[in-house]
């Protein structure tokens, strides 16, 4: 029986990476759903579509897609240049109508509507990866930004991942996660779940916002109003950009930053004492990405300053070969998961030290006692 694509989704920016997987590497979304599907990374022409079209006769649908993306950019970029400002610069034109274009897909594609209908069904798991988005047609923010990133890419288009860490309007622990695009020599933000652009003139197609520029400008950004899970959210009185502005935002981009923990007091034996459950954050410090690059996740203790017993249930370690957990100044080799103590003073940060490409120690449980 012959597959098509017919649809993604998107997701309230409350819940948008929750039960994400943080540990390995750093996707979005967790699992996939329980009723059999194609295997659509497998080989070219494993997501078929109807055959027969003049011009995208493509097999394979993220290929088809692609044309058709690139064609919607063509025909607006020569139409706006001819008739509009022809001395615009057609790459620069043609770059950013190709991300409006990838905006309306994915946000219509993977519909955050069909991922609400479909969750509650029993034995519900979310899509694993971008491709298993693509051909359950539904996802929230994390899957959102997978397949932008892959579309992105065969587009020609730079763009990065941006994570926001962050407590909801009610105070309860949220996340979420968006682009940034190089467009017209800046980066440009983008809520893909939205489909939203922040223009810092509303009737200037050309001026979309860094997301530094968005945070501090009280502007709404441009969306399709008319989208049936956008249009529900704002009905039900949620804010889907209440992100921007929340107290306590933290923000990383492609999980390259340094995170500041939330404490819960627990019992110590008559010491103060405070633990992390790792709810809506990073569970992991270091570089999980073989680039090259030591940059990685730093997490910020937020302790007051004193002498502590940090106690550590580790389930993950990657990489390390030379490299070594370190806090404040304190160093500590790590091989296999475990529980390891280490007592430190001023324990302003816990990061890698070295010089691995790839090192990381993943996180249960953090647990800090003062002595």
């Amino acid at each position: 029986m012959k597959k098509t694509l017919i649809g993604m989704i998107c997701g309230a920016a409350v819940v948008c990476l929750a039960g994400a997987l943080f540990v390995v590497n750093g996707h979005f979304g967790a699992a996939r759903s329980s009723k059999p599907q194609a295997d659509a990374s497998s080989s070219a022409g494993s997501v078929e579509v109807s055959q027969g079209s003049r011009f995208c006769p493509q097999s394979d649908d993220v290929d088809r897609r692609v044309c058709l993306i690139k064609a919607a950019a063509d025909g607006a970029s020569q139409t706006l240049i001819l008739s509009k400002n022809p001395g615009l610069d057609a790459s620069a034109v043609w770059s950013y109508l190709a991300t409006l274009e990838l905006l309306s897909f994915v946000q219509h594609e993977v519909s955050s509507a069909r991922y609400s209908a479909w969750a509650i069904q029993e034995g519900f798991t979310p899509p694993k990866n971008a491709h298993a988005a693509l051909v359950d047609a539904h996802g929230i923010c994390g899957n959102h930004v997978k397949i932008f990133l892959m579309f992105a890419e065969r587009l020609g288009l730079k763009a990065r991942p941006v994570e926001f860490w962050y407590s909801d309007a009610k105070g309860a622990r949220a996340s979420h996660i968006g682009v940034e695009i190089f467009l017209l020599n800046r980066w440009v933000f983008a809520d893909v779940s939205w489909g939203g652009l922040f223009l810092r003139d509303d009737a200037g197609l050309f001026s979309a916002m860094t997301l530094d520029e968005a945070r501090v400008n009280p502007v709404r950004p441009r969306v399709n109003a008319n989208d049936v899970w956008f249009a529900t959210v704002v009905a039900s009185g949620v804010d889907p950009f209440y992100y921007l502005t929340a107290p306590d935002l933290q923000v990383t981009r492609g999980h390259v930053g340094a995170i500041a923990l939330y404490w819960q007091p627990v019992e110590a034996k008559g010491r103060k004492a405070w633990s992390t459950d790792f709810a809506h954050i990073p569970n992991y410090v270091g570089d999980n990405k073989p680039d090259g690059r030591q940059a990685g996740l730093e997490i910020v203790t937020s302790l007051p300053a004193g002498a502590y017993d940090l106690s550590f249930k580790i389930s993950g370690v990657g990489g390390c070969k030379s490299s070594k957990l370190s806090v404040g100044g304190e160093k500590l080799e790590i091989k296999k998961p475990g529980d390891y103590v280490l007592r430190v003073t001023d324990p302003a940060k816990i990061e890698i030290s070295g010089k691995d490409d790839v090192c990381y120690v993943v996180f249960s449980k953090i647990t800090a006692a003062s002595t």
